[in-house]
């Protein structure tokens, strides 16, 4: 029985050997995703050298399914991440930093090089705004499902949803339920808060125990 923490590495079974790969993302090259071979080596490979159906192995259960030497790379993989994340903090604080100390001398400085107010002649007519543009909202018309799977429950995977275009779609067969279509564009404005989760972005995929009342409108039995 798999576990209730919603936590899992995806694998990806090689079609000729037929070992198991860490998937850790899509790579940034259409139809490429980025790999842990069974010798720890990080590959960017194409993505046809693998079954359709990726393998979730349960986070406790790594060293069943992969290598020692897989397993090290992956946990190196994770501090790196977390090192970045780290890193990126402290670099978003400083500039922020900077900005607060930058913006209060400078407002110190108009403040002592204020010019003398000018008198306003009423007689001359009021200087021409420029028009605010609107913006016209894109109509994404749903074109041809690009990619599909299968799962007991609903489930994304980053390397298979990164590669297509917003208005490709793609379909995930829920087993008992029915089956979620859904286009990028769509993905990406309801399920913005799965794109963002620590899970998607550093595992590259992210499930749900139980269909969520947003995903029911993109289901068809």
């Amino acid at each position: 029985m798999k576990p209730q923490t919603g936590e899992f590495v995806e694998g990806l079974r090689n079609r000729k050997t037929q070992k198991l790969f860490i998937c850790l993302e899509a790579s940034s090259s259409p139809g490429k995703v980025r790999v842990i071979n069974p010798g720890g080596d990080v590959l960017i490979v194409m993505e046809e050298l693998f079954d359709l159906e990726p393998v979730e192995v349960a986070i406790g259960e790594v060293s069943r399914f992969f290598t020692d030497e897989q397993v090290s790379s992956w946990h190196a993989h994770l501090a790196d991440e977390v090192e970045q994340r780290r890193l990126e903090v402290d670099r978003n604080a400083r500039i922020d930093a900077q900005k607060n100390e930058f913006g209060s001398h400078g407002r110190s400085m108009a403040s002592a090089s204020a010019p003398a107010r000018t008198k306003v002649d009423s007689t001359r007519s009021p200087p021409r705004t420029s028009r605010k543009s609107t913006s016209i909202p894109v109509k994404v018309i749903p074109g041809r499902v690009v990619a599909n799977w299968a799962s007991e429950r609903l489930v994304f995977y980053r390397h298979r949803i990164d590669p297509l275009r917003p208005s490709e779609q793609f379909q995930v067969k829920i087993q008992d339920v029915g089956t979620f279509q859904i286009t990028k564009a769509d993905f990406q404005r309801v399920f913005n808060n799965v794109i963002m989760s620590q899970l998607y972005r550093s595992q590259g995929m992210f499930s749900y125990e139980q269909v969520p009342d947003e995903a029911r409108p993109f289901i068809k039995e």
